[in-house]
């Protein structure tokens, strides 16, 4: 893009989503598993040096895979250009084949992206897009899940409850994918 007074800018960023379940343990929330050496970019940072605003950046509740030991979560991340036009590159993975399982656990959830234009226009990016965003556009990211590892079922519940308080898992997934029910379970 171009700031006001004509000047380009360029900014990237990786966006992590969760590794897959071990056969011991959960996967990790966010993590960056083909590049190494990278860090998270800063909201902050973003946006003091470019006319992109952040309105939302959290990790993507229910996008670990169900098993065992749950598969990491990934991410979702939404920006509004603020000025001019942006010239933006897209490349994500997952959005057709979702990361898979091992030993009975279930699938991460697929990778998402959408421009919704300042008019409300909705345009869903495939896995791989360049799109010119003008001002009031907004791109919101959503990285896929881990897979998890064994059997949802035999979670422990108190492991399925400390998701649920923390956010990461939703009722719905409680009870769909690990069989807790809601009155005796879950309070």
């Amino acid at each position: 893009g171009r700031y006001p007074d004509g000047r380009p800018f360029v900014t990237g960023e990786l966006i992590a989503g969760g590794s897959g379940a071990g056969p011991s343990s959960d996967g990790v929330d966010v993590i960056e598993t083909d590049v190494t050496n990278c860090m998270n970019l800063p909201v902050e940072a973003l946006e003091m040096d470019t006319p992109i605003r952040v309105h939302r950046l959290a990790l993507r509740r229910d996008s670990g895979g169900p098993g065992v030991h749950r598969g990491g979560l990934g991410l979702v991340k939404e920006y509004e250009i603020l000025e001019g036009e942006v010239t933006f590159t897209y490349r994500g993975e997952r959005h057709f084949f979702a990361p898979q399982g091992a030993n009975g656990g279930d699938p991460g959830a697929f990778a998402a992206a959408v421009i919704t234009r300042a008019s409300g226009e909705r345009e869903v990016i495939p896995s791989k897009r360049m799109a010119t965003l003008g001002v009031g556009d907004r791109v919101v990211i959503e990285a896929a899940g881990g897979g998890g590892n064994g059997p949802a079922r035999e979670r422990e519940a108190a492991l399925v409850r400390a998701d649920l308080a923390d956010g990461k898992i939703g009722r719905e997934q409680a009870e769909a994918s690990y069989g807790l029910s809601a009155a005796a379970d879950l309070s």
